[in-house]
């Protein structure tokens, strides 16, 4: 048995700190390496530019009027040098917090997304991998909650889409107001998904320091 520190960093630029400590695996039995169905595994980058992963995030939202989940996995991708004909259909069902149901919001889920294929290239092995990507994610989802602009658009700390946006979005005449950038997609989500995206690459950022330091 041994155990790994996989990763200890600071998160600049929100004011938190980061540090994922001790998972225990076992070195002996049961242990099986991922299937990589499309020959490709992602691949983490030297440095991370956080305002040009911002950029993509918004430019994708906003001027290619995709959802919250998709801009935020098609920039990861692209960060991660991960190519699929899967992407961006696999985030349909998660705009409007899942189905337009309120749930997670989708700069949430699309970053657990991103998180998880962050550490599995880096941990080849699901008994490491998945309780990093856990960790990671948890991580992620507590400073996310504690952004300057979910606090402000909700009130308090959350992750629901429902909350941040204030809208039933089950309803198709609220989830109207979702609209162009001008509405809430501009006002709200908009400043929402950049900082998500600044606190995620915050996340990448520490994870190649852990692992490469």
């Amino acid at each position: 048995m041994y155990r790994r520190t996989f990763l200890k960093a600071g998160m600049g630029g929100v004011g938190a700190g980061l540090a994922l400590v001790g998972l225990d695996a076992y070195a002996q039995g049961g242990r099986r390496r991922h299937r990589n169905w499309m020959g490709l595994r992602p691949r983490l980058p030297r440095q991370v530019d956080a305002e040009a992963f911002a950029d993509t995030v918004i430019a994708e939202f906003i001027d290619n009027k995709r959802s919250c989940a998709e801009s935020m996995l098609i920039a990861g991708c692209d960060l991660l040098r991960v190519r699929s004909p899967l992407l961006p259909e696999m985030t349909y069902g998660l705009a409007g917090g899942i189905g337009f149901c309120g749930y997670a919001c989708g700069f949430v889920t699309g970053g657990a997304m991103i998180l998880s294929m962050a550490i599995s290239a880096v941990e080849k092995e699901r008994e490491t991998a998945w309780p990093a990507a856990m960790t990671a994610t948890k991580m992620y989802v507590e400073q996310f909650e504690k952004l300057p602009s979910v606090q402000k658009f909700a009130g308090g700390p959350t992750a629901d889409c429902r909350d941040i946006c204030g809208l039933n979005l089950r309803d198709p005449a609220e989830r109207a107001k979702l609209g162009p950038p001008t509405s809430v997609k501009g006002k709200i989500c908009q400043p929402v998904g950049r900082e998500a995206a600044m606190l995620l690459a915050g996340c990448v950022q520490a994870i190649v320091d852990s692992y490469r330091g």
